[in-house]
């Protein structure tokens, strides 16, 4: 083989290398030795909001990871498949520097909030942390609020002992949440003109007053309860 063939397969390498390079950019792919893991253990709501979020947050070199049936589609990422049971899953948390739970049930929350490592993705999460990697909790929705003696009393006690692990909660709306007016005084006729013209929710101003059926109603009629920045 002649020099020019050399130098000219030399350039063809060099080219195809850049191209990879590229596809694996546009596609929001790092390499394997990325600093940011995404991982998605099922479906992800509203994926081109998630990962509007996971970009703003992270920039577009995250290597983003579907265990059992994940689905991630429609977002503009070509994520990749492993077996949650696969060493694959280990070696790349241990050269991550930041990885991101996408919309994880809240079963699993709950067992990474407890320290239960006996699902082989909890053992692996869990063992990041030890080792220091940074992690987040993305959520496809927001924490409600006034969660006593509720269904979403566990979620708040959750997400609370999740930041106690230094786990930051991230969140995105998979669906837009309206609510009409904003109150600063909160009776019960008014949660209960929400609940029959079928909002999610009602909105108060910081200092509101909530009269105590006020807030038995909500109670009973599961409407959340948001709090406005402004008096």
């Amino acid at each position: 083989m002649d020099s020019n063939s050399i130098d000219i397969t030399a350039i063809v390498k060099k080219v195809m290398q850049s191209i990879q390079a590229d596809d694996r950019r546009l596609s929001g792919i790092q390499n394997e030795d990325g600093t940011t893991v995404a991982i998605m253990t099922g479906y992800v709501p509203a994926p081109e909001k998630c990962r509007e979020l996971l970009i703003k947050t992270y920039g577009n070199g995250i290597d983003c990871l579907l265990l059992h049936e994940a689905d991630f589609s429609g977002a503009g990422i070509s994520p990749i498949k492993i077996n949650e049971q696969d060493e694959q899953l280990f070696k790349r948390l241990e050269k991550a520097e930041k990885v991101a739970l996408v919309a994880p049930g809240i079963a699993l929350m709950d067992r990474l909030a407890k320290g239960d490592d006996r699902t082989p993705v909890t053992r692996a999460l869990l063992r990041a942390l030890l080792w220091g990697v940074h992690m987040s909790v993305v959520l496809d929705f927001v924490p409600p609020r006034f969660a006593r003696n509720t269904f979403f009393e566990k979620i708040v006690d959750t997400v609370d002992a999740l930041r106690a692990m230094d786990i930051d909660i991230l969140e995105y709306r998979c669906k837009e949440i309206k609510a009409e007016k904003t109150f600063s005084l909160l009776t019960e006729r008014d949660v209960l003109d929400a609940h029959r013209a079928g909002e999610e929710c009602v909105c108060c101003t910081k200092n509101a007053i909530i009269t105590p059926l006020g807030r038995e109603a909500l109670k009973e009629t599961g409407i959340i309860l948001r709090e406005t920045a402004w008096e």
